[in-house]
């Protein structure tokens, strides 16, 4: 038996716990996940995590796309790019990743020119991204490491290995 959103409370403290129920409940019960991914920004925005809180939006955006609310998830989907786009230190990736979502919201809309616009946005900045962490991956076997694993600068005090092949 798949928990239901009521059911899983117990997480209601922790922000990363409701993201992730949300991820979960984005393909057992949609219902739950727009509540869900509503506490995860709620609570990162109480703790002050701003990346976290735009990542929040992101989904929460996403999420109401799925359910028809194409007006409300643009609002939130520009939100976050824009959260995104303004840090010290920009997050490409994620911005990209929101604008590609900003594109399927203008394709469900019927605006099928905003839509081809977004997308290729999109695709022209994460081919971008790729290519520098490409790059950074050949940096990282000159320097000895041969796998070409670099720690993220984006994911805050957490360490995350990313694999670049060539």
């Amino acid at each position: 038996m798949r928990p239901s959103a009521a059911s899983c409370t117990p997480w209601a403290g922790n922000w990363r716990r409701q993201e992730f129920l949300g991820r979960y409940l984005d393909v057992v019960e949609p219902s739950g996940a727009v509540e869900a991914y509503r506490r995860s920004l709620a609570l990162n925005e109480q703790a002050g995590e701003t990346r976290g809180a735009a990542l929040a939006t992101f989904v929460l955006g996403c999420a109401l796309d799925v359910r028809g609310d194409h007006a409300e998830a643009m609002v939130l989907l520009r939100r976050a790019q824009q959260q995104l786009e303004s840090r010290a230190e920009p997050d490409r990736r994620m911005a990209a990743g929101v604008r590609a979502a900003i594109g399927a919201v203008h394709g469900h809309l019927g605006d099928t020119d905003a839509a081809i616009r977004e997308l290729q946005e999109a695709v022209l900045v994460l081919g971008s991204v790729a290519k520098g962490m490409v790059s950074q991956g050949s940096c990282a076997r000159r320097r000895g490491n041969r796998f070409g694993w670099l720690p993220r600068r984006d994911v805050g005090p957490q360490v995350e290995l990313t694999m670049t092949r060539g």
